[in-house]
């Protein structure tokens, strides 16, 4: 259970990054982002409001080449942001958004103190931004790689 364990201590550090910072909602109130595991939630209603501003905590893939080595678990950061001003500025608001995140973890590499974010050429922090004009919605995606707490293998006749 470490890479659960692993994306809800992510999803906690994003939350408590986010504490501060309001964006805008559909029906134009201010609110912290809200961070979810792997997918949106499925809403109860055709009526329900869609849930921006969001961070969606998505793992893509993971693995180890060895086993003395630790597992490499790669996520995906996928950003929402609404704003329905004519002015077509919400890409402005999401870019301080990825800044943030990038900020963050480049300064503070280690999570919880027990995974390590990878920051080599092999595993760099990449971001992306929909290349579709999707107004009055924003979105994009952060990807970053971490480092898993090894299990030590026991040999049971030692």
């Amino acid at each position: 259970m470490v890479i659960e364990t692993f994306v809800d201590d992510l999803v906690s550090e994003l939350q408590d990054l986010f504490t501060e910072a309001k964006f805008k909602t559909i029906d134009d109130k201010l609110k912290t982002i809200s961070v979810y595991k792997q997918a949106l939630p499925i809403p109860s209603s055709e009526e329900e409001p869609e849930p921006f501003p969001y961070i969606v905590v998505r793992t893509v893939d993971g693995g180890t080449t060895a086993p003395n080595k630790a597992e490499v678990v790669r996520v995906l950061l996928m950003v929402g942001i609404y704003d329905n001003n004519i002015q077509n500025q919400g890409y402005s608001d999401l870019m301080n958004a990825i800044e943030k995140i990038k900020n963050h973890f480049e300064e503070f590499p280690l999570l919880k103190c027990k995974y390590n974010r990878l920051t080599s050429e092999s595993y760099p922090l990449k971001w992306t931004l929909a290349e579709e004009d999707t107004y009055p919605y924003y979105f994009a995606g952060v990807e970053m790689s971490f480092a898993m707490p090894k299990v030590i293998r026991k040999d049971l006749y030692s």
